[in-house]
């Protein structure tokens, strides 16, 4: 007996010795946590306010001004009124008039009541910001404020993702539900195998799907829309990294000159535009250039990252729109390659050192350009670089000291993956950097926007508890449509087709609390109901009551574990593995 009791105790010894191993090795722990508590309600019934009436929308010409103001006025016109008529010139009547004068930031804005009429004070920026708050308020049913109060932005950097411009809208491709492709190149159905390289009617088809999702997003309050690419654009010339007769310097010029037109429609509505890619990105003949005269992909030697800085300074002079460049570095490989091309991506930047010799690469360029880098600490792996996520002490060993203007942080919000029941993501309460908050609208884990499903409150609280413990941070990033397979679930695409609306929500009142973290969520949840669905009071009830519910949902139809209290929701764990 005392011989198997031995046993058993060595046997002990040696797994807690190997489980003590393991979770070095992989950066594993068990800890107390705070997971955040949801109190879900429905907003309380309120009239319906008339829309002012307004006869007229005088704007100067400029074409983020027109634009803005003819939302202004399709949003009258869809209460039921007549359409006002948008003009440079003079008018007379109930007149919504601009004047571009500062009140106090680049974003702020002014309404007053002048006679009959309004008047929207602002910079060209912040005119056109009152211009889409005016319309959203006539959308959602809800007085147009006019009392002269300067209204700012607290977030002033808001991007959203590309929603679903350039994706497939095959039905057979959702059909079969096995598509788990991460690619998100948007611009496959344009490529030609060869030249001229790119399909003209394809271009024009995406262009107009940027358009109408550039002018939605603006309309509910973000500033900057992020959008892949960067090798497909570059030809690394001078460099002779393509040898004479390779086609991937005319490929590259033939995509410059047929994208930068439709993504250089955004910046003249006044949004900010930030190209992204995955690191390394390679082709065959950049990645034997790089083996012929740096002896491989050695992520640490300086010599491969003015390689790539060549290239950034190439792509920023050639689309001298462009205001920066989104950098990821834990994804990559096979699964995010658009097929029948040969750019792909490699997960080798693995180390701290590789880190910094990459970012202060790529910032040098910036400096020269007056660019911006945005490095995303989404990582999943081994060591330090591979907990980057979700660990404040490997951020402090990764990015600690590398402080920079020029250098943006991008951070999911939850410490983990986007699941509701995770806690709120503590690595961004540290570091020196300027920080900006991702947010997912279309929740890759919880329905992929099948269900309803309404995170107003979570981002609420995530929002407040980093601003409140972090004056550096700056921003949001909300995913409109992107994470996770894009062509898995049901087929929709926002605003494009399908049942979008239910994660278009989620955009929507993360947009807005970008303005205002104060916001009610339940009130911005029924502004969202009012604009889409209907201004009848039982219908407006009825939905807010069901996005009320929406946390006892889960994708197999049993009560979820999220840990949000509402109608018949139910606590989960507080501890995390």
């Amino acid at each position: 007996m005392t011989r198997w009791v031995g046993v058993v105790v060595v046997l002990l010894a040696l797994g807690g010795v190997v489980a003590w191993q393991v979770n070095a090795a992989l950066g594993l722990d068990v800890r107390d946590v705070d997971v955040p508590v949801e109190e879900l309600t429905a907003a309380p019934r309120r009239a319906v306010v008339e829309p002012p009436v307004i006869t007229a929308v005088l704007v100067p010409d400029e074409p983020r001004l027109r634009v803005a103001a003819e939302a202004v006025a399709d949003a009258v016109a869809g209460r039921g009124a007549e359409r006002p008529a948008v003009r440079t010139g003079a008018a007379s009547g109930s007149v919504l008039r601009v004047r571009v004068h500062d009140v106090g930031g680049a974003e702020a804005y002014r309404i007053d009541r002048d006679g009959d009429g309004l008047t929207v004070t602002g910079s060209m920026a912040g005119a056109a910001a009152g211009l889409y708050a005016v319309a959203d308020r006539i959308r959602a049913g809800a007085a147009v404020v006019a009392d002269g109060r300067v209204v700012a932005p607290r977030l002033g950097l808001r991007l959203t993702d590309l929603g679903g411009v350039g994706l497939p809208d095959d039905p057979a491709r959702f059909a079969d539900g096995t598509d788990y492709s991460l690619n998100s190149d948007v611009v496959g159905d344009a490529i030609l195998p060869g030249a001229p390289y790119v399909d003209r009617a394809a271009v024009r088809r995406i262009a107009g799907q940027f358009r109408e999702h550039v002018e939605h997003s603006l309309a509910m309050g973000y500033n900057a829309v992020v959008v892949p690419g960067f090798l497909e654009y570059v030809t690394f010339g001078g460099l002779g990294v393509y040898p004479d007769g390779d086609p991937h310097p005319a490929r590259a010029r033939a995509m410059v000159d047929a994208f930068a037109p439709v993504w250089r429609y955004a910046d003249d509505l006044g949004m900010r535009v930030y190209l992204s890619t995955d690191m390394l990105a390679l082709s065959p003949p950049l990645r034997a250039h790089l083996e012929r005269t740096v002896g491989g992909l050695d992520t640490e030697d300086e010599r491969l990252w003015r390689v790539y800085q060549a290239g950034l300074a190439e792509l920023f002079d050639r689309m001298s729109f462009v205001d920066g460049m989104m950098v990821r570095i834990g994804e990559g490989g096979a699964a995010y390659r658009l097929p029948g091309w040969d750019y792909t991506s490699e997960i080798a930047v693995t180390t701290p050192a590789a880190v910094r010799a990459m970012l202060r690469a790529f910032l040098d360029v910036a400096h020269d350009a007056d660019r911006e880098i945005i490095f995303r600490t989404w990582s999943v792996g081994i060591g330090a670089v591979g907990d980057l996520h979700t660990s404040r002490a490997a951020y402090e060993e990764v990015l600690g000291g590398l402080r920079d203007d020029r250098l943006v942080v991008s951070t999911k919000y939850s410490l983990g993956d986007f699941y509701s029941h995770l806690p709120l993501n503590d690595t961004l309460l540290v570091g020196e950097h300027r920080r900006i908050v991702e947010f997912q609208s279309r929740r890759e884990f919880e329905g992929l926007g099948a269900l309803p499903n309404d995170l107003g409150v979570l981002h609420q609280l995530a929002l407040r508890r980093f601003l409140a413990g972090n004056p550096r941070v700056e921003g949001v990033w909300t995913w409109a449509q992107g994470g996770g397979p894009l062509l898995a679930g049901p087929r929709t695409l926002t605003p494009r087709l399908g049942f979008w609306q239910l994660y278009d929500l989620n955009t929507y009142v993360t947009g807005r609390l970008a303005w205002d973290p104060d916001l009610d969520p339940a009130a911005a949840t029924a502004d969202w109901t009012h604009r889409t669905f209907s201004h009848d009071p039982d219908t407006v009830a009825a939905i807010c009551a069901a996005m009320a519910l929406s946390p006892t949902w889960s994708p197999t139809g049993s009560t979820s574990d999220r840990t949000r209290t509402g109608p018949c929701a139910r606590s989960g764990s507080n501890r995390r593995r």
